[in-house]
């Protein structure tokens, strides 16, 4: 049985729970595991909850359930459920890409890897969502490849494309609307990531897994301007 969880108040009405230190598959499992058993059981006075890379972030309504009545249900769950937490399945999503991006000249530097390797790295590896945030939608993936490991720029970027596909550290991402960005930039995807008119709103959700694949820049026109009109299917390829 694992040893109990450190939970610590997070202002009055909410709550942090710690599962560890940086980015690693096994801890951010746990942090969605945990996510899933807590909605199972509808624990009263439970508003939302925030899944991060190590932490589970719980808001709740002071005036339903208290701060230790919580940690003691979450406890609970946690040292009963342990060896039988189980994910809800997760989804798996194509999104294409276009690597057009303005910073191969660096990640080649930094790598070693021709343009050609650095894509086949990108495309052929399978992401995990860690969590969403920084911009509605955006998703931190992970892990990159160690052999495409790279760093933020030393001075952000002032405004890049939406839809952007950046690297940085051990991660990956998209950057769902025109803005300022410090990661390095190998491509663009003509797919949306957030509709606030939709019921679901957002593309991805944590815990999803993600693979890229490659299109030229005439499909990435096209789709570019199909899906303005028309729903975009992320269990399909578009070839």
């Amino acid at each position: 049985m694992d040893a109990q969880l450190p939970i610590l108040p997070y202002g009055d009405s909410a709550l942090i729970i710690r599962f560890g230190t940086g980015i690693a598959m096994e801890t951010n499992q746990k942090v969605h595991q945990l996510r899933t058993a807590i909605l199972q059981k509808a624990l009263p006075g439970v508003k939302c909850l925030i899944p991060a890379y190590d932490t589970l972030t719980l808001l709740f309504d002071p005036l339903q359930v208290g701060f230790e009545d919580l940690e003691r249900r979450i406890q609970t769950i946690w040292q009963a459920n342990t060896s039988r937490l189980s994910l809800t399945e997760s989804r798996c999503l194509y999104i294409p890409v276009w690597y057009h991006g303005p910073d191969w000249e660096v990640v080649e530097r930094q790598t070693s890897l021709s343009k050609e390797a650095a894509i086949h790295w990108h495309s052929q590896t399978v992401f995990q969502v860690f969590m969403l945030g920084f911009l509605p939608g955006f998703p931190y993936l992970g892990k990159l490849p160690a052999a495409l490991h790279c760093q933020r720029k030393a001075t952000p970027r002032g405004r890049i494309p939406a839809r952007s596909v950046g690297i940085a550290g051990e991660q990956t991402g998209i950057y769902p609307f025109a803005s300022p960005g410090g990661w390095q930039l190998i491509g663009q995807t003509p797919v949306p990531l957030f509709d606030p008119k939709k019921e679901r709103p957002f593309l991805f959700s944590p815990g999803d897994q993600v693979q890229f694949y490659t299109i030229g820049e005439a499909l990435f026109r096209h789709l570019e301007t199909h899906f303005q009109n028309n729903h975009f299917n992320p269990f399909e390829r578009y070839e």
